[in-house]
C-alpha cells in the first residue's frame, strides 16, 4: 500500500472512529449496522485518539 493509500484509511477510519464515539451504540451494533467486523473498529480506536 502507498503513503496515499495509508492516509486515505487512516482517515477514513478517523471518520468512523469519530462516528461512533458520537453514536453511544454499542461497538457490535454500530458494526452490525455498517457491515464492519467489531475487531476492527477495536483496532482503530486503539490507534487512533481523540
Amino acid at each position: 500500500m502507498t503513503e496515499q493509500g495509508r492516509q486515505q484509511l487512516r482517515q477514513l477510519w478517523a471518520q468512523r472512529v469519530e462516528a461512533f464515539l458520537d453514536s453511544g451504540m454499542s461497538q457490535r451494533a454500530w458494526c452490525e449496522q455498517r457491515g464492519l467486523r467489531p475487531n476492527q473498529l477495536g483496532y482503530w480506536l486503539r490507534k487512533i485518539r481523540f
